[in-house]
This record gives C-alpha cells, structure tokens and sequence, in this order.
C-alpha cells in the first residue's frame, strides 16, 4: 500500500499514541471531496478510511449503489462466459449441481432415519427393510458427495488452467502493441495490473468461481430449508425448537456481517501513513543490514557496532507503537465490536437454554425433542455457512465484475503516438534526417527536455552530438525513432513528417541502442536474435551479430553459452528448500547437481553493452533489411578502451547492407 502525507489539521491528529492505552482518536474529514473520511491512529499510523454509503456488508449491495454501472458490467461477465464456453466449464456446471443437491439429499435421509425412530417407539416394532434402505441410501449419498467433491477438485485446477492460458494470449496480444507513452501514462498502468501477464490472471477465475459458488450456495439454501421444513411439520415440540434453532443461526450470521462491515477495509478507500521519523529509520536500519548490496560498504567502514546502538535505541523510544500497519489494524479490529460479539454468543446459546426449558416441562417428549434438536442444530448451521458464503461470494462481485471490464477494456487503450499512412521506401545507402524547430517535454514534465532545436543529417553522413549530461542527447533519438512526438517543430525523414510515416516501415529502416538499454529476461541467444524477428531462427546472422558487437568471446567463456540467462525470468525459479539443519551446504549442494540449477550468471556493465550492441547490429542483418539510419547512444559508455578500440565501425556495417 501506498503511503500518502496528509499534513495535521490538529493536534488531536499527532501520531504518538499508544496501541497499549486504547487511545484510537476518530474524525471525520472531507479533503475537498465529496467523500467523507474517517482518520484514526493506529500506533505511530494515520489511517483514513471512507466511510461507507452502505453499512452492512450485504449480498448484491453494489446492485442497490449503482445499478446501472452493474448491469452494464454484467456484459462482461455474460462475455467471459461465451469465450470459455465448452467441456470443461459445462462439466464444472453439472458437478457442481450435483454437489448442492447432496446436502439436500442427506438431510432427507436424516429426517426420514427420525420418522422411523418415531414409528418405532410408537408401535414397539422395528422396520427392517425401511432401515436397510434408508441406511444404503445415505451411504450411497455419502460415498456420492464425496467423488463429486473430487472431481470438482480437479475440475476446478484445470479450469483455471484454461482460464489463464486464454486470458494470458488475449493479454500479451494487446500489452505488446502498446506504446511507451501510453505504457507509462498512470492510468494506463492501473487498468494493465487488471492483466499482469506475470501473475496470471486470478480475477477472471474468482468471478467465475463466486458466481458459481453463490448460486450452488442458493441452491443448498432453499432445498435444505425445504427439507428441514417437510420434516419439521412432523414433529410437535420438535417444530418449535427448530425454527427457533435456525433462527438465531440467522442472527448470528447476520451480526457476523455487521462486525464485518464495522471492522473491514473491504470495499473502500483508504490511505495509511506515518510521519514517525525514528520508525521510518529504524525500518531504514533493517534494511541497510538485510540486503547484500550494502554488506561491503557496513565492513568496510565497521558500521556494525554503531549502527546495533542505533537500532536498539530507536527500539526503545518507540516502544509497542512500532510496527507494520496491517499488525496496528489487526489489533484494532481486535478491540471493536464488543457488544455484537456478546450478543452473537448468547444467540449461539439461546437455543440449547430453550431445550433445556422446553424438555424440563414435557419430559415425555424429550426422546423425539433431542433428536429434532440434534438435526436442526446440524442443519441450522450448514444453513449459516451457505448464508456466510454467499454474503463472502457476493460482497465484491461488484469489483470482481470492475476488474473483468478492465480486462476486455485493455483491448480498447488507443496508443498515443497515432500511426501514419505514409510509406516508406527502403534506402540501404542510408536516409536523411531534420529537425526544424523541435521542442519537447517528457510526460508530466513542465521543463523541456529539448528547446528550438534544428539540425539535418543529410543521406550517407555521419553525424555526432556531442554536450553535457541532461543537454537532450538521449532524446533527440527517441524522438527519431517515435518513441515520443515532439511537442512543438517537425522532424523530417527522406524530406517526410516522421508523423505521416507509416510506424512500422519508419523503425524498420533504423537500428537503434538507446543509452537505458535493458537486456531482456530471455537467453542470450534470443536477446541477440531479437533484435531482427524475421530472421530470429538464423544462427549464422546472430553468430555475426555477436561477432560485429564484440560479444562472441563474451558468449564463448559462459557455461551455457547461448543458452545463457543472465536472469531467469521472475516466475522460473527452481523451487529448493531444505526444512532441517545442512550447516556445512552439502544438501543444498547436492540439490543443486540434482536439479541443474546453476546461480545467475553475472556480467560485468561493458559485457552486457556489447551484448545489447550486438542486438542492434542484428537488426541491420538479412537480404531483406531496410536499415538506412543507426542511431547509437554513448554505444561504448561501459567498456574499457581495449574493448572500445576493437568496435566494429558503422562503416564496416556497410557491407552487410
């Protein structure tokens, strides 16, 4: 979560308060908007929280709130279901009925296992056939539910399988083709975690799985009531102590949800912070001593022992106030509510204190009255649970149903640098290139980055741009290649408006190494080979590629050679882990040997720029290229000057044209 200082409006609001004292100051503040928020201190936190248009925490609530952005987001839902449509979602339908008609099933079983007890103590005689057949049944029924659970079990795992591996095409199809600008436009950024293609895509599964799961719930709901109430209407003293049983599970629930509503985040907007100077250093602190980079600068300079001092100082000024939010908020929530929590209690204990009145005057009874007792206090609280879960389904199917829109929505993000008509013809003796007047600023910039700015390269010459860090070097190629449009003045390819240029035909007729080069989380052999897709399986072009950029020996010298990863991607890990003592490594060691799994492969700044060099020079390789134009930033700014003399020259490039 992101912190925000929100400056003190009175001292009340200091952040200096003790969990221990039960001093949780509240306010209720406007900030400008037409939400209203509460502000509370949590330890040495500030917590704002909006407060709720509905109170309770209660089924289809963003229905009554907004009913009109629900029902237009009930398309979405209806699309999802169309694009996953088939076997394994009609199976999951089907097994999934089946399991909420059991209940239902086991509960007449039950019921009509009491009306034999009852007929039995009436006539003094046992009915053989009916308790083998009632007996079967209900093991029959057991034994179903529980290869129904199984099944769904599995169909729930490869279901969401399916589900990710669909939306994750769907998704890179449509993150690829974004621009940087609209890549890096805040907006744009939160409708993309919606489809974080590194994570999966959980939202589409959850919808899917709450619908499902309340309308199973729904469904458990009515035919045990509707059981529960056939049997019921059998029983005399047996009747009353049922509803009565099934009543105050109801009201349990229901004050379950208040207590809920009163102490969950869920749903709402809010923003912690802290201002505590001594905290936000002592959290510096474990950090400084916890990660690897800093190790060598904390030996080398003996920080160890002043800064043990300073963490234990800090310590004990702050006291129990320190501490992360989220363990603040858990003990707050600990000490709210008081007064539901007794009432749930005694509607828990009222309908045993009722038996015991009830058989206390009609002891005759009490054979009939305990086991009418005993299964609807089974069944009372099987009903509570379904309640709970569908209060749990349907509480944030309206935000489930907000991250579905935002999902198909990506596919509508319009780029900001707007493709031109224009094509443009193929020059391998090179292109020439103007700026008239150019000015820039970045995105949210109010500087510019470039001022009136006007120069042409003319077809086949060499131009350097020589000046000082923060002059607009760097820029000057990115508005070349289109990355960003100039905010003023005209830059011209061949004589044409680059905004007129076709983007496509424009980036293939240069090659490009951009100062922030970053080396993708693939092997070396595809970081070198995509730097020319079309040509991206040819192993002799990326062996001359790694040749021209001054890699190949670089390559030559790493285990695996190609087939290299400097960093493996985030989510490829191998997984080890050793749940007993190994102080010496072997265990660790022989893991490892077992698995193949080598540490990352570290390269040194001028080794990892001779590898990005090489991709550019791939792009300029093939029959087929139509480079005119290499743009190269600070090309040698990591190698040494051995490494730098040995650069292949952009005029050596000509011959590969």
């Amino acid at each position: 979560m992101q912190n925000r200082d929100v400056v003190p409006n009175s001292p009340s609001e200091k952040c200096d308060c003790s969990l221990a004292s039960g001093n949780l100051p509240r306010r209720t503040e406007s900030f400008g908007t037409t939400k209203a928020f509460d502000h509370q201190t949590l330890g040495i936190w500030d917590l704002y929280i909006e407060k709720p248009s509905i109170k309770w925490h209660i089924p289809l609530c963003p229905f009554l709130a907004d009913k009109t952005r629900f029902i237009d987001d009930l398309q979405y839902l209806w699309r999802a279901i169309h694009d996953l449509s088939g076997p394994l979602l009609l199976a999951r339908l089907a097994v999934s009925a089946a399991l909420a008609l059991s209940p239902a099933a086991s509960l007449w079983f039950t019921g009509n296992f009491l009306r034999l007890v009852q007929a039995t103590i009436n006539d003094g005689e046992l009915d053989g056939p009916t308790l083998v057949r009632l007996m079967c049944g209900r093991v029959a029924c057991s034994l179903a539910q529980c290869l129904l659970e199984r099944v769904d079990g599995w169909l729930y795992l490869a279901f969401d399988d399916f589900v990710k591996r669909h939306y994750s095409r769907y998704a890179f199809k449509h993150v690829a083709r974004i621009d940087v600008p609209t890549f890096m436009d805040p907006s744009v950024s939160q409708r993309l975690d919606a489809v974080s293609l590194r994570y999966g895509f959980c939202t589409v599964g959850r919808t899917l799985d709450s619908l499902l799961r309340s309308g199973c719930s729904i469904i458990v709901l009515f035919t045990q009531v509707s059981v529960l109430a056939a049997i019921l209407r059998e029983q005399g003293m047996g009747s009353t102590l049922g509803f009565l049983t099934c009543f105050c599970h109801l009201v349990v629930c229901a004050l379950t949800q208040m207590e809920l509503s009163n102490s969950s985040l869920e749903g709402l907007a809010y923003a912690a912070t802290t201002r505590n100077e001594d905290y936000v250093k002592m959290e510096g602190l474990k950090q400084l001593v916890s990660d690897r980079e800093h190790r060598q600068e904390i030996v080398v300079n003996g920080l160890g022992p002043y800064l043990s001092r300073q963490f234990l100082e800090l310590s004990c000024r702050l006291g129990n106030r320190a501490g992360e939010f989220w363990s603040h908020f858990l003990i707050y929530q600990r000490k709210t509510n008081h007064a539901i929590h007794l009432v749930k209690w005694f509607a828990g204990e009222l309908p045993e204190i009722a038996f015991i009145l009830i058989v206390s005057q009609k002891l005759v009874n009490f054979p009939m009255a305990l086991a009418a007792f005993t299964l609807t206090q089974s069944a009372a609280k099987n009903l509570r649970l379904n309640l709970n879960s569908i209060f749990q389904q349907t509480g944030d199917f309206s935000s489930q149903l907000s991250n579905l829109r935002a999902i198909y929505a990506v596919s509508e993000i319009e780029n900001q640098v707007v493709d031109g008509t224009e094509d443009l013809n193929p020059n391998r003796d090179g292109v020439s290139l103007e700026f008239e007047d150019v000015s820039f600023k970045y995105p949210g910039s109010k500087s510019y980055a470039l001022r009136h700015v006007s120069f042409k390269v003319q077809t086949g010459q060499l131009c350097v741009i020589v000046g000082f860090n923060g002059s607009g070097k760097s820029t000057i190629l990115k508005l070349t290649a289109r990355i960003f449009d100039a905010t003023e003045g005209t830059i011209r390819i061949n004589g044409c408006d680059v905004r007129r240029l076709k983007l496509d035909d424009l980036r293939r007729s240069m090659a490009v190494l951009f100062q922030d080069y970053s080396l993708f989380p693939v092997s070396i052999k595809d970081n070198i080979a995509l730097g020319n897709p079309n040509h991206a399986t040819d192993q002799d072009l990326i062996n001359e590629a790694a040749r021209l950029g001054g890699a190949d020996s670089v390559i030559r010298r790493l285990s695996d050679n190609w087939d290299t990863y400097i960093c493996r991607p985030d989510s490829v890990h191998d997984v080890i882990r050793i749940q007993h003592k190994d102080d010496d490594g072997a265990i660790d060691r022989e893991l490892r040997r077992m698995t193949g799994t080598q540490l990352p492969q570290g390269l040194s700044g001028g080794q990892q720029q001779r590898i990005a060099v090489a991709r550019t020079f791939m792009h300029t390789l093939g029959r087929d290229t139509a480079v005119g134009l290499l743009l190269f930033d600070e090309p040698s700014a990591a190698l040494d000057p051995v490494a730098e003399h040995g650069m292949t020259p952009c005029s050596a490039l000509r011959p590969h044209w």
